[in-house]
């Protein structure tokens, strides 16, 4: 019961190098940061319903694809988003849009900060994808190919 009851009021949770996966962390209602970096993720599978709360995520260091990053925009409450160095190429033309096109469903519509650092972007298009975070505040693109 201890533990239960420690679990239920943990609000950040880190963990490196442990190769665990995103959606091991959904039942955990109250969760506000979560870092997963160095964890080989990849081929995310959440929802609209998952991590009501989570304001702060950090998936640094993975093996996350352009895909990967459009489903992490039903997170609808992240504010901080760090996704250095995992060796994106491209970002998802339709990255803040929502599947239907419907405006009040848009993807990442709280995401303040977003860390796209040390990967492989290059393509002018990149700027594109990013034009619809409405509420970006914070962008770093040091250390891709953007000239």
């Amino acid at each position: 019961a201890r533990c239960q009851l420690f679990f239920q009021h943990k609000f950040l949770i880190r963990l490196f190098s442990l190769f665990i996966h995103l959606e091991a962390f959904r039942k955990f209602s109250g969760l506000r940061e979560l870092e997963l970096s160095l964890n080989g993720l990849r081929n995310l599978k959440i929802s609209a319903g998952d991590f009501l709360h989570l304001e702060i995520l950090d998936l640094s260091y993975n093996n996350l694809s352009s895909e990967d990053v459009r489903t992490l925009g039903v997170l609808s409450q992240l504010k901080v988003l760090h996704l250095t160095a995992n060796g994106l190429r491209s970002l998802p033309s339709d990255l803040a849009v929502s599947e239907n096109d419907n405006p009040s469903c848009l993807k990442f519509p709280s995401l303040e900060v977003l860390l796209l650092d040390d990967n492989y972007l290059s393509h002018p298009s990149v700027f594109v994808s990013l034009a619809n975070l409405r509420s970006l505040k914070q962008l770093n693109l040091d250390k891709n190919g953007i000239a």
